[in-house]
């Protein structure tokens, strides 16, 4: 999504979709090329709202009175740059209001103790008493225009599928990975087989994308707490097996890593991650943060027809 700067000394503007709120009037131009550090901003709203509840300066607390408690995972305003640090982190709630969602990101305060702390936030969850406590100010808001067009990018897509394959073994399911209004879709061609495939799509630019994850036995898996979704194989000839792991980003964007182990002889292998040849020591380094993940399947829920397609889609 394309987001553009407003300011307002008006109390009573309510920014309209799309539009990421903050005060940035000493970087300005830094804000429209996203060419710009963390200090330049200013921890507060320029005298607006982001809807008429929310306005400039509202703490946690005054915020949740106002809109009820909010859950808060940890995250970063879109197009923010800047080192991966604890400090360089945000508190990021969620809210639905009219078919819009709305970001609101408040600076940490402390909550992140420290840089380690940015290796956990997949799965970082905050009490409602360490919320208020810290004493969070509202830093910007993010208020994301509702996509329709998806359920019809959604709908071509699987009855294109459908008219190619039939249903007698292909399958879907819907589900929102990363927060963001939008569910992801995920295709099964059926079940058991190690040729049966399941692949992930999300939309990008108002069409369907290229799969962005991908898995053998008609089966991905998926951790909905750390928001990260697996898929595995096995190589045929080479007695070696392989993850693709896709996580998402502090945007919402979703990354896709490959991790394959391929077997040259007795208790030996090789390991490779993205496609380049690494020491068993980094290949465990990097792979060790996901043995803990708790999964579940998904890619099977609908069996793919006609109605299933309607009715599931509508009614999401």
């Amino acid at each position: 999504m394309e987001f553009r700067l407003e300011e307002s000394n008006d109390n009573n503007t309510e920014f309209k979709d799309g539009v990421l709120c903050l005060n940035g009037k000493d970087a300005k131009d830094e804000l429209k090329t996203g060419k710009y550090e963390l200090s330049y901003i200013v921890a507060q709203l320029n005298n607006a709202a982001v809807t008429k509840d929310i306005k400039a300066g509202m703490s946690y607390k005054d915020i949740t009175d106002k809109v009820g408690e909010l859950s808060a995972t940890v995250g970063r305003p879109p197009h923010i740059r800047g080192t991966m640090t604890a400090s360089g982190l945000f508190i990021k709630c969620s809210i639905n209001r009219n078919g819009k969602t709305i970001e609101l990101y408040f600076p940490n305060n402390g909550l992140l103790k420290n840089e380690s702390d940015i290796y956990k936030t997949s799965n970082k969850t905050f009490t409602y008493d360490e919320l208020i406590n810290a004493d969070l100010k509202l830093f910007c808001g993010v208020v994301y225009k509702p996509h329709t067009d998806w359920k019809t990018s959604y709908k071509n897509f699987l009855n294109e599928k459908l008219s190619e394959n039939g249903s007698e073994s292909y399958a879907f399911d819907l589900y929102d990975v990363n927060d963001d209004g939008i569910p992801e879709l995920f295709v099964s061609t059926g079940f058991g087989a190690h040729a049966n495939a399941c692949a992930m799509y999300t939309i990008e630019d108002n069409k369907v994308s290229e799969s962005i994850c991908y898995g053998q036995y008609g089966n991905l898996y998926i951790d909905k707490t750390r928001k990260i979704v697996v898929g595995s194989g096995h190589t045929n000839g080479q007695g070696g097996f392989w993850d693709e792991i896709c996580e998402v980003n502090s945007d919402n964007s979703f990354v896709t890593n490959g991790f394959r182990k391929i077997t040259i002889g007795a208790r030996e292998y090789e390991f490779y991650i993205n496609g380049d040849k690494v020491s068993e020591e980094d290949y465990n380094n990097k792979t060790s943060k996901y043995q803990d993940l708790n999964t579940e399947r998904i890619g099977r829920g609908n069996v793919l027809t006609s109605e299933n397609i309607n009715s599931i889609i509508d009614n999401y």
